[in-house]
């Protein structure tokens, strides 16, 4: 394929005005898609697009470039190719429903349900969406209904889809395991989970939740071995949605650190702070920040520790007493008073407060007051 793509490639560029140059171009982008060789491949495509735009492969052209885009997990920039698709008139029905399938996916990994939820709905109106795009559709959409609250609406679309497929099946197992982790029953929950994932029926991305959900079930239960496994597989998933995969690397990080491995558990944390900050999950990347910081202060990186507690949008108990240790430990007395002055005055109960005034009482005799 490498081969292939070169001599497209070169014969493209030799022949930029042939008759069939443009196809020279789409093969080349294909045949770099063929060993995942993504940029190279966007490169062939964008060309296709700017160089011929009144190719035949023009439309295709604009899919393939948004596919190879959300291949490097570059969502923002796959939105436009898959959106103009979408758009166009004279796309076939194959294409445009892809188009729109993968326009709401990109969505929802930048963390935009509304704009998901908006393109979900107009996919459902399509005539041609298969029965088994319309059930997956309905799911993903049922999804975002769940996790913003919005219960009515989830079982008046439960009670339109008239159950009994697959797929419509494997939802109400992951239902049944969500009650029954809100239980306590942890095992049970797992279980629940576990057909959901092990389902060939559910779009991808549910099956990364479900996996996430069976991670958290085995840490509830002491499993720490098995919760590494189910948050690992979230983790390097690229379907997984940007909540779910996080939320995986915060989970694996503390995980790591518990075992000893800290050059692991920070790698793992700075990535899951990428992945939070670029969907817009603020409280996320707040939780993966703190966890990070924590982790510098144990090292004795303090200015790193302070520089990671800075970025964070929260500002409440814990933020300032860690802050206030940074700074009794730094040497910086005054100012470590006045952080785990403002750490006591929010502290949750007595006993926290009491450990805020008995590192003021260091800082201050270490000053000499």
């Amino acid at each position: 394929y490498e081969l292939a793509a070169k001599s497209f490639e070169a014969a493209a560029a030799r022949y930029p005005r042939d008759a069939r140059a443009d196809a020279a171009v789409y093969w080349c982008g294909q045949s770099y898609d063929q060993i995942q060789r993504y940029p190279e491949s966007l490169a062939a495509y964008k060309l296709l697009v700017q160089s011929y735009p009144a190719s035949t492969y023009r439309l295709d052209a604009l899919y393939f470039a948004g596919v190879a885009a959300t291949q490097m997990e570059s969502y923002q920039e796959a939105v436009p190719f898959f959106m103009t698709v979408a758009r166009e008139s004279s796309a076939d029905s194959k294409t445009l429903i892809n188009s729109r399938i993968k326009l709401a996916e990109c969505h929802l990994k930048l963390g935009e349900e509304a704009r998901a939820e908006s393109e979900l709905r107009e996919l459902l109106t399509h005539p041609r969406l298969s029965k088994a795009q319309r059930e997956a559709t309905e799911l993903r959409l049922r999804q975002i209904l769940h996790r913003q609250g919005r219960a009515a609406e989830v079982q008046a679309s439960l009670a339109r889809s008239g159950g009994g497929s697959e797929i419509f099946q494997a939802e109400e197992n992951l239902y049944r395991g969500d009650d029954a982790f809100s239980q306590g029953k942890y095992g049970e929950s797992r279980q629940w989970y576990e057909k959901v994932h092990k389902s060939a029926a559910v779009p991808p991305d549910v099956r990364a939740q479900a996996l996430y959900q069976s991670g958290r079930a085995s840490q509830s239960l002491g499993e720490a071995s098995r919760a590494r496994e189910y948050y690992t597989n979230v983790f390097t998933s690229r379907d997984a949605l940007p909540s779910a995969r996080g939320g995986a690397a915060l989970q694996l990080a503390y995980l790591y650190r518990d075992m000893g491995k800290m050059r692991e558990a920070e790698e793992i944390a700075e990535s899951g702070e990428k992945i939070a900050a670029g969907s817009g999950q603020r409280q996320l990347q707040d939780a993966l920040l703190f966890f990070r910081a924590e982790s510098s202060f144990l090292r004795k990186k303090y200015e790193d520790c302070l520089g990671q507690l800075d970025r964070m949008s929260e500002s409440g108990y814990r933020v300032s007493r860690l802050k206030g240790q940074s700074l009794l430990e730094s040497g910086r007395y005054a100012a470590a008073v006045d952080a785990l002055d403002r750490a006591s005055m929010s502290a949750p109960d007595d006993d926290s407060r009491h450990r805020c005034y008995q590192d003021m009482a260091r800082a201050d005799l270490a000053a000499g007051h």
